[in-house]
């Protein structure tokens, strides 16, 4: 590997690596694919593939590691994992139809998950969920790094040919464009989203009752009012306190917890290579 290809693509003292370093931003990965989800053109893809009824931990999981495999690597490991995305995107078998009306998809429309508007929704909704996730279960952040974290999250998202007008270039501006998607009808939660939502929740799998119980109060309270009717969840007052006072326990937890814990391992590994001499590509 060559000195260019042993440098980071971002920024190890940005918002990107600070927010994305911590495992429990995860806790809000579920109210995130439940609003990609609710953008038809993203579940009938998903429907299509049966990945996530196959093996949806498995695939979340891979997902998971694959998004911190880009935030923590090198130039080469970057383009490599891009690389291959962009491969499976490509696929013909990828260029679907509508099969249900739902919204402002109209049944019979043809689509791709290239399309920017798509892209755009995916890379929305982990930049929301991530720095949600980071609010709601590890601390304060503030509006600059919630921006910053935008603009590198939007660099990375361009590998995967996203460009930079298709999204806001602030963190608010994405939140009140997902907004305006769910106003007019573009994110609405159709039958194939319906069908799918169980396997998100990890509701089918046999450690069901241990596992959905924090992660439906949490996925419930970091959903818009919205989408919480459109998927037929009505949490009780009760369970949204719950949610508060069970986020605000991890927040005391989290600053006490060995790195070792805290941590993603991309993001220790990467502290490693740093210590090592690997260098930040500023572009």
């Amino acid at each position: 590997m060559n000195a260019e290809q042993e440098r980071f693509r971002f920024n190890p003292e940005g918002a990107l690596w600070r927010v994305s370093r911590e495992r429990t931003i995860l806790l809000a990965g579920s109210s995130a694919l439940l609003k990609q989800l609710a953008y038809p053109p993203v579940a009938e893809a998903l429907e299509h593939t049966g990945r996530l009824e196959r093996n949806p931990v498995g695939r979340l999981r891979r997902n998971a590691q694959a998004g911190f495999d880009l935030i923590f690597g090198t130039e080469v490991e970057v383009k490599r994992i891009t690389d291959e995305i962009n491969s499976i995107h490509r696929d013909p078998d990828l260029q679907l139809e509508i099969t249900t009306t739902t919204g402002v998809h109209k049944k019979g429309t043809k689509f791709s998950p290239r399309t920017q508007e798509g892209l755009g929704v995916v890379g929305a909704t982990l930049i929301e969920g991530s720095v949600e996730g980071y609010r709601t279960f590890v601390g304060k952040i503030s509006e600059s790094e919630r921006d910053e974290y935008a603009k590198e999250a939007k660099e990375l998202f361009s590998y995967m040919g996203l460009k930079p007008e298709s999204l806001p270039d602030t963190y608010d501006g994405i939140r009140e464009h997902l907004e305006k998607m769910i106003e007019d009808e573009r994110i609405a939660v159709g039958a194939v989203a319906m069908r799918l939502a169980p396997y998100t929740m990890l509701a089918h799998t046999p450690l069901r009752k241990l596992l959905t119980g924090s992660l439906r109060i949490f996925t419930y309270s970091l959903l818009p009012e919205s989408l919480l009717k459109q998927y037929g969840y009505k949490p009780t007052s009760g369970e949204r306190k719950t949610a508060r006072r069970r986020a605000e326990d991890i927040k005391k937890v989290v600053p006490k917890l060995p790195e070792v814990v805290r941590y993603n391992p991309q993001y220790r590994s990467a502290q490693e290579m740093l210590k090592e001499g690997v260098s930040y590509s500023s572009l």
